[in-house]
């Protein structure tokens, strides 16, 4: 059985578990994490995160910085009536008690700055306080406050703000008490340089280290919406007064932070620091994006290691992509579940997913670039294509648009790419057909023919074509369309050739159910796999667009002819696969399947959401195993979320960075 399959292994999957050193790969958490900020408690990390539109603070908890994704999580706080747009948390220890310091606005009007404090400050996970607002008297817009605690035994506060008609600059004062911010308030720093004014000037996000009575002001510049969002740097020494510009040293006149178009990283920046787990190493915690233009809703959370150079001062890498695996942290505990992995298998939007397994390697099919690119991911793992080598198979020309649901199949001996795009069109009853083929077929990631029109005959929209390979031994080629006026359909046809369908065209299933008609009737997504001589095909259902989007399940004997509406077993009326509001999985469907590496096992490869208001550009890539019954029909399990490990495939390498 042939299908496509991504996967990831939470720190399995980040770290690779072999005699070489331990390794992982950016970034740490799938999804929106904008503005990261992580303090070590103990033996644990607790990373602090806006969620739910923005409308709660998050705490997760982890042994280990390299993945957050198995990550215990509470809420600290949510907002209440007038409260909205909750920022850039981020939690201090401040004389001996533990605070989370963060902005919101009211009503609609600007920024400011809030701090709640835990009730036991062992217990990052337990009760918080109520909001306490800082700085009542302070009427002016206030973001991404921080602790300084500065070498002359006092703490500042230090945020941004765009008061008395600044751009958003830098202000610090001296923090009285955790929750007092004292009177005399200074300007620190405004954006001046070309660096810190792309997109717009800006100066926020500051954040301290220290080494040897020098305090570090690292800080954020640009606009966070531009792929030169970047750090820069300020230092002052123990001794000296921060509430007197001239004692700041403000640093060279460029960032030290900054994208890596090399390796596909952009929008660096909004840091914060922390220690390894044996306390010998400097490690950040920024966000960052892996295009130019996907950066709202993509800010995903990273790390790097920082050095020490000889006259201790910090030293910045380059950001580090996917396809650069680093070092753990020094004393990053081993796992101790090393064959498990945790959804999702990749990051970032990759909605309509689909795997095949040539040789020894899984490639999944993806519309990249805003539906222009059909791309290839090659990985050993089904766990993890974040760390996999990739190629454009096609690009869109002139006229063609919105790329969609690429799936790889062998037929009759050859490769083929079988996708829909619209050709000079406009939405899908403007999808049409088309088909690639490798040109060498045991090479996925080679060349590829020119795109071929399928069913040219055929003027209604189409999209998600799939093939039956059938028990008769001929194949069949079934898709979705919106033909005669029907919802969208199931439709079969004959597969005369790779590239040839059959003349008759039969319409195979539509939507009728409750279950099938959640925002919009639809079956779409069909894909096969086979046992004991029955072909089982399985679809989505429902629009795409909707949280309760699922799988339906239909079979027929491997002796039956399709084209004969009777000879189908229509299944259950009722979805076998759908959302986990448990485990906070929505979205669920447009399947694939695949084996394990020693084909021992069954693995479905679909789509799936964290929630159910984020959907479009938020599908992404998941796998589940597939279990057999005793009259050998699948069975399929519920959907696994962040904090569910599962093991890994039968089979799977040890060393997913191999």
């Amino acid at each position: 059985m042939r299908a496509s399959f991504i996967t990831f292994f939470a720190v399995t999957c980040l770290v690779g578990f072999s005699t070489q050193q331990r390794t992982f790969t950016n970034p740490i958490l799938d999804g929106n994490s904008a503005d990261p900020s992580v303090m070590k408690v103990g033996n644990y990390y607790y990373l602090t995160l806006s969620e739910e539109r923005e409308t709660e603070l998050t705490i997760f908890k982890s042994p280990t910085l390299t993945n957050f994704r198995n990550a215990e999580k509470t809420v600290a706080y949510r907002t209440k009536d007038g409260q909205s747009n909750l920022w850039a948390s981020e939690m201090h220890e401040v004389n001996g008690d533990l605070y989370i310091y963060f902005c919101m606005d009211g009503n609609g009007k600007d920024h400011r700055m809030y701090a709640i404090k835990a009730d036991d400050p062992t217990n990052p996970m337990g009760t918080w306080s109520d909001a306490i607002r800082l700085m009542p008297d302070w009427d002016h817009g206030a973001i991404d406050g921080t602790v300084m605690k500065h070498g002359n035994g006092k703490n500042y506060f230090v945020w941004a703000s765009p008061a008395f008609n600044r751009p958003l600059s830098l202000w610090i004062a001296e923090l009285i008490d955790p929750v007092t911010v004292g009177e005399s308030k200074l300007y620190l720093r405004e954006p001046r340089s070309e660096w810190e004014t792309r997109g717009g000037p800006v100066n926020e996000g500051a954040y301290f280290i220290y080494r040897n009575n020098v305090s570090y002001m690292i800080f954020s510049a640009s606009t966070t919406w531009t792929p030169d969002y970047c750090l820069g740097l300020m230092s002052i020494e123990g001794d000296k007064d921060p509430m007197n510009p001239s004692f700041w040293n403000y640093g060279e006149d460029e960032p030290v932070f900054f994208r890596n178009d090399e390796e596909d990283v952009y929008t660096t920046g909004h840091a914060s620091f922390t220690v390894s787990n044996d306390g010998t190493e400097t490690w950040m915690i920024y966000h960052g994006t892996v295009n130019t233009t996907h950066i709202n809703g993509f800010r995903i959370a990273r790390i790097e290691k920082i050095d020490w150079d000889e006259n201790d001062r910090p030293v910045f890498p380059r950001p580090h992509g996917y396809n650069h695996p680093q070092p753990v942290p020094s004393g990053d505990p081993e796992n101790e579940q090393k064959r498990t992995f945790n959804n999702p298998i990749l990051d970032g939007n990759s909605a309509d997913p689909a795997v095949l397994k040539v040789g020894k390697y899984y490639y999944l099919t993806l519309s990249e670039e805003r539906e222009t690119e059909l791309t290839v991911f090659k990985s050993p793992t089904l766990t993890n294509f974040r760390n996999a080598e990739k190629s454009v198979a096609y690009r869109t020309k002139e006229g063609e648009r919105n790329l969609w649901a690429s799936e790889m199949h062998e037929v009759d001996g050859g490769l083929y790419i079988y996708f829909t795009m619209e050709v000079n069109g406009q939405d899908l009853k403007d999808h049409r057909m088309f088909v690639i083929k490798a040109d060498d077929p045991t090479n996925p990631m080679g060349t590829w023919s020119d795109p071929i029109r399928l069913m040219p005959d055929w003027e209604y929209g189409s999209i998600d074509g799939t093939v039956m390979k059938h028990g008769n031994g001929k194949n069949y080629f079934v898709w979705a369309s919106i033909a005669l006026n029907r919802p969208l359909s199931l439709w079969i046809a004959e597969l005369i050739d790779p590239v040839t369908v059959g003349e008759s065209k039969l319409f195979l299933r539509g939507p009728h159910s409750e279950w099938e008609t959640h925002g919009g009737p639809t079956n779409e997504g069909p894909y096969f796999m086979y046992r004991n001589n029955v072909s089982f095909l399985i679809f989505s259902a429902s629009s795409t667009w909707d949280a309760n989007y699922c799988l339906g399940l239909m079979s027929i004997d491997g002796d039956k002819d399709p084209m004969n509406p009777s000879e189908w077993y229509y299944g259950e009326d009722e979805p076998v696969f759908y959302r986990n509001d448990e485990e906070d999985v929505y979205t669920t469907g447009h399947a694939t399947f695949t084996v394990s590496n020693d084909e021992t096992e069954t693995w479905m490869v679909y789509h799936g959401t964290v929630n159910t208001t984020h959907i479009d550009g938020f599908r992404i890539a998941r796998i589940e195993k597939i279990d057999w019954d005793e009259n050998d029909r699948p069975v399929f399990p519920r959907p696994h979320g962040y904090n569910h490990p599962q093991p890994v495939p039968s089979g799977d390498p040890d060393n997913v960075n191999n």
